[in-house]
């Protein structure tokens, strides 16, 4: 069989260990950068609206807030692409189990 059959996303079969470690510390470092991403919006979305919210705030910016918290589409992608992450590693985990030697 070739290499490229052996290789799933620059893992390849013959050194399973490091590479399989490597991958795992990229996805976990991918994964914490989008968690703190979510919680950052979720920060800036809070004090906007503790800036914009009240009597004071025009018809406008209450129209843009309520459509900002009613599509949330960029936390969505997010979310989306966090579960994938944890998905990823799940399947890692789970191949490392079936082939490490049990003693």
């Amino acid at each position: 069989m070739s290499a490229a059959l052996h290789s799933v996303s620059g893992i390849t079969n013959r050194q399973p260990g490091a590479d399989v470690d490597a991958v795992e510390k990229k996805l976990r470092a991918m994964l914490a950068a989008l968690d703190d991403s979510l919680a950052g919006i979720s920060d800036a979305r809070e004090a906007l609206r503790g800036l914009y919210s009240g009597p004071a705030a025009s018809d406008a910016v209450e129209t843009f807030l309520a459509g900002e918290a009613a599509t949330e589409d960029i936390t969505t992608h997010l979310a989306d692409a966090a579960r994938s992450l944890r998905a990823a590693l799940a399947v890692i985990r789970s191949q490392q189990q079936l082939t490490t030697p049990r003693l």
